[in-house]
């Protein structure tokens, strides 16, 4: 059986948590088309709007859970898109 909160039920590997920052919070940004269509394939990836280095000051870090897998599946479809 698969616990939700610490694994990803699409690819049964454990969830990692990690400290990213909101883009969100300090500028307006909404999600391209592309990733509207595909990201809900991906139960667990991580938001558009996180990244790993801080951009702003202003930013706080929060922490996230998501799964590698997600990431880059999600990651791969949406190079895919580009390239047609």
């Amino acid at each position: 059986m698969i616990d939700r909160n610490t694994s990803c039920e699409l690819h049964n590997v454990p969830l990692i948590k990690r400290t990213m920052y909101d883009s969100l919070k300090v500028m307006n940004v909404d999600p391209t088309g592309e990733y509207m269509k595909y990201s809900w394939q991906f139960p667990h990836h991580t938001p558009f709007n996180f990244s790993e280095t801080k951009l702003y000051d202003s930013e706080e870090p929060v922490t996230i859970v998501s799964c590698t897998k997600c990431d880059e599946e999600l990651r791969k479809v949406l190079d895919a898109s580009l390239d047609k």
